[in-house]
């Protein structure tokens, strides 16, 4: 599922659920600021001891970088064998 929240006019964040089990579970999010756009991986194992959301992995690009980032995404969905 992929929700959108808007919190003002230049901030804007995205977040989908990519993979889920029984056993974890792995979002990515995406939020726009003044500086680009901050990226963030995040996992969740509901039957850990402390069961919390952890992000394993985060950075900030630039406009260029995600444009780079979405042409690699696409062509690996288009190679993609579904």
């Amino acid at each position: 599922m992929i929700t959108n929240t808007a919190r003002s006019r230049e901030r804007s964040q995205v977040r989908a659920t990519i993979q889920e089990t029984p056993a974890h579970r792995l979002d990515v999010s995406l939020e726009r600021g003044a500086y680009g756009t901050h990226l963030m991986l995040i996992t969740f194992v509901p039957t850990a001891r402390n069961p919390e959301e952890q992000v394993k992995f985060q950075t900030t690009l630039s406009d260029t970088e995600l444009r780079n980032f979405e042409k690699v995404l696409s062509a690996a969905v288009a190679s993609a064998t579904i």
